[in-house]
């Protein structure tokens, strides 16, 4: 009895281990976003039924319906393009460094059915309120969202993809690495495991390839 026992909490933890973070936020004014992630080379966040961003392997695509037909776009090849377009404007300040501090309230609150601890973040002496969590699921639904716009700002501008690599950071330091609503930005909807095949986070077969055009 004593093997049957640790043999399927042996497989409970092994499908737990398998299983992708799903996700589901919304921002005011926009349409709620799905996201899905395995780990940091394979992450999908859906924006309503245009379209998707995808990060697989090495490569990041942006994955579009257009009139009934999937297109696709390598975000390294816009970002070369974007450069090329840039070059000789002066650079901006817009990149310096944002001077953060999270500090925790005491107070706590309940977003999407988990509850959370409300805290004051202050971003070069303006400050909002955020409510943040340990909870894995929403963990795991934060950093597949934070870790994929990560990954698509580092294939349009390396430089500028700074502020998203310090949120990371900050949240892991308070020890809430989860964010269940930011004022006037994110809200968590819903936070789950899934089970998504390989095939989910690469291209689809019948997709056309988009070229930037390059000087």
């Amino acid at each position: 009895m004593y093997r049957i026992l640790m043999l399927a909490v042996g497989l409970c933890v092994s499908v737990m281990a398998q299983a992708d973070a799903y996700g589901v936020f919304e921002m005011p004014g926009q349409t709620r976003t799905e996201v899905y992630y395995q780990d940091d080379d394979h992450i999908r966040i859906n924006a309503g039924q245009d379209g998707y961003m995808l990060v697989s392997g090495g490569k990041v695509y942006s994955v579009m319906n257009q009139g009934g037909k999937k297109v696709a776009m390598d975000m390294s090849q816009m970002g070369k393009a974007m450069a090329q377009f840039s070059q000789g404007n002066n650079s901006s300040d817009d990149n310096a460094p944002e001077d953060v501090e999270i500090r925790k309230t005491g107070k706590t609150e309940t977003v999407a059915g988990y509850e959370g601890h409300v805290h004051e973040v202050s971003i070069n002496g303006r400050t909002l309120e955020v409510v943040l969590s340990d909870n894995p699921r929403v963990v795991a639904a934060t950093q597949g969202f934070l870790k994929g716009m990560l990954r698509v700002g580092q294939m349009l501008d390396a430089e500028d993809s700074g502020s998203t690599r310090k949120m990371l950071k900050d949240l892991d330091e308070t020890g809430y690495g989860g964010i269940l609503r930011q004022k006037d930005g994110l809200t968590l909807v819903e936070a789950k495991e899934v089970d998504k095949p390989d095939s989910f986070y690469q291209l689809p077969s019948d997709v056309d390839m988009m070229s930037m055009p390059m000087r």
